[in-house]
């Protein structure tokens, strides 16, 4: 016969079975901080919080190669509208949205053995800001350190190296930002091709002078975080085996138009020669060199209308450049290939192979 004592002992090791069990569960995961020497950073990443990481610019990322069979990533965003490729040993295995709720993405399941995940961010920073609160791995889970790259790459330029509609083969160039993939941006694959240390400062519609908005690239290339004007980034970039510049597509569309809202909004009544033009490029690159003294700079443009043939304005960056008497500024147009809309994948690809043919050429990618 059960007595009421003896029922009351069955429950009481039932609940504690259970409590035992949740908590077996709760501890077989581990988190790998922001803050881990095990994880690699590429790009402008704000790092100042002791337990979370910003994530801004497109191209930024974090790596983390570990041995075990498992890994999730912590993270909200402020807008729900970012995506991040997920690159599982070197290849992509699709993509992420983290929403505004703090919570862990599984990002694998694999085999036992020693894997890399990385997570790459393929939207501008116009989608919203990520945190990032760390890596959870299982228990039996293990970080491996890793090498260091070898180069470092910068790249300042606007929608066409944020890589912005390059996978839209709809016949239009739309917004939602599911069809801008910086990873296959022109940048991003040139920097894959010499294994470098990949950064990228760009927005789309900006321009050196003008822009679709009244922000312009010389405010806000020295950011950190580009939404706050007081966040100075401190050039630790400054090292740069490589500077690349690709500006004025915005600003050859807007200085034809006087009448246009952010002509006005810039100039005023004020009528622009090419002199000026001109001008203000140099100062832009000026200010590109007094933070990266020993990098050589490619002033670039392309590829859509603005090296159209007849534009004017691969003949304005030449003449800036040519002004700027300095034997380490370099010039590389890419070939009109986007002329219905932005450059596609493909596009891209072609300008990679241009950018990368340009740098043999002269020997740009030196070790420092």
């Amino acid at each position: 016969m059960l007595y009421l004592k003896d029922f009351v002992r069955i429950i009481i090791v039932v609940f504690l079975t259970l409590l035992l069990s949740n908590g077996c569960k709760q501890s077989t995961n581990q988190i790998i901080p922001p803050h881990s020497p095990l994880l690699k950073y590429e790009g402008r990443i704000d790092t100042s919080a002791q337990n979370v990481a910003g994530f801004f610019w497109p191209g930024t990322t974090v790596r983390l190669k570990f041995e075990g069979t498992s890994v999730q990533a912590i993270m909200n965003d402020t807008k729900g509208e970012t995506f991040y490729n997920v690159i599982i040993d070197g290849k992509p295995e699709g993509y992420i949205r983290p929403d505004t709720t703090k919570k862990a993405i599984e990002l694998a399941e694999l085999s036992h053995g020693v894997h890399t995940v990385e997570l790459f961010r393929r939207t501008e920073f116009t989608t919203g800001t990520t945190k990032f609160y760390g890596f959870k791995i299982g228990r039996d889970t293990k970080g491996v350190p890793q090498q260091k790259h070898k180069h470092k790459i910068v790249f300042y330029g606007n929608s066409v190296t944020t890589g912005f509609a390059n996978e839209d083969y709809s016949g239009q160039d739309r917004p939602d930002s599911i069809f801008t993939n910086n990873y296959m941006s022109y940048a991003a694959i040139t920097a894959r091709h010499y294994n470098a240390d990949y950064h990228c400062i760009a927005r789309g519609g900006i321009g050196f002078m003008v822009s679709w908005y009244p922000q312009i690239m010389p405010e806000l290339y020295n950011r950190l975080n580009p939404n706050n004007s007081q966040s100075p980034w401190g050039f630790y970039d400054a090292d740069a085996n490589l500077v690349v510049v690709n500006l004025g597509q915005n600003d050859s569309w807007i200085i034809e138009n006087p009448k246009m809202e952010a002509y006005q909004y810039q100039f005023g009544d004020s009528v622009i020669q090419s002199n000026d033009i001109v001008i203000h490029y140099k100062a832009f690159i000026q200010k590109l060199r007094s933070h990266y003294p020993a990098s050589p700079i490619i002033c670039t443009l392309g590829s859509m209308a603005a090296v159209a043939p007849g534009s004017p304005w691969p003949g304005y960056i030449r003449k800036a450049v040519q002004a700027l008497n300095d034997e380490n500024v370099y010039v590389h147009f890419f070939e009109y290939l986007a002329k219905n809309g932005h450059p596609r994948v493909e596009d891209h690809q072609k300008m990679a192979k241009s950018l990368i043919q340009f740098i043999e050429k002269h020997n740009l990618l030196k070790d420092r």
